[in-house]
């Protein structure tokens, strides 16, 4: 822009201008996700050593990140062949000898009893726990000035423990 001033206190401009093109733009953005799982007692604390046949088998399945949401929907127990031993969890329903609660704020525990019946013959060998969690977001994002929530999208990610279960002893019965 350019100013003329005259000696009689009179003025005159010139603006220059372009024609302002407007360009569309779009962001996405893609988060990946993984879950940890892993052998737990009760309270959640590290469980370590090997898993006794009748006792009770937590496994607890947790995201790093507190604005995720894990539901376990699959889990199998498998011997060291490869050969399903049980399922204590399928289509997200835990079966009759487990449950499935809530752990940490949005992370799940998988309590499953190691029953006699089903597990003697697998003793001595390492067992394979595994399964599958849908993980969700639970923020919400900033736009604008409104609030809107993150799209609730599920993905559905794998895990696996492996843990070494103890040989019960059968005592040979007495003649």
């Amino acid at each position: 822009t350019t100013f003329y001033y005259a000696t009689d206190g009179s003025f005159t401009t010139e603006v220059n201008t372009e024609e302002f093109t407007a360009t569309t733009t779009s962001a996405s953005a893609t988060r990946a996700e993984t879950v940890n799982a892993r052998r737990c007692d009760s309270s959640g604390a590290n469980a370590s050593g090997t898993v006794t046949i009748g006792s009770t088998l937590n496994i607890c399945v947790e995201s790093n990140d507190s604005d995720v949401s894990v539901t376990v929907t699959s889990l199998l127990l498998k011997d060291s062949n490869g050969d399903t031993l049980a399922t204590p969890v399928a289509a997200s329903t835990p079966n009759f000898v487990t449950s499935v609660s809530a752990f940490g704020s949005n992370d799940q525990m998988v309590s499953t009893l190691m029953i006699p019946s089903i597990f003697d013959s697998a003793g001595g060998q390492s067992i394979s726990a595994s399964g599958e969690a849908a993980i969700s977001f639970t923020s919400s994002r900033r736009v604008l000035t409104t609030v809107r929530d993150l799209q609730a999208t599920e993905e559905y990610v794998e895990f696996n423990v492996n843990f070494m279960l103890e040989k019960n002893e059968v005592p040979a019965i007495a003649k």
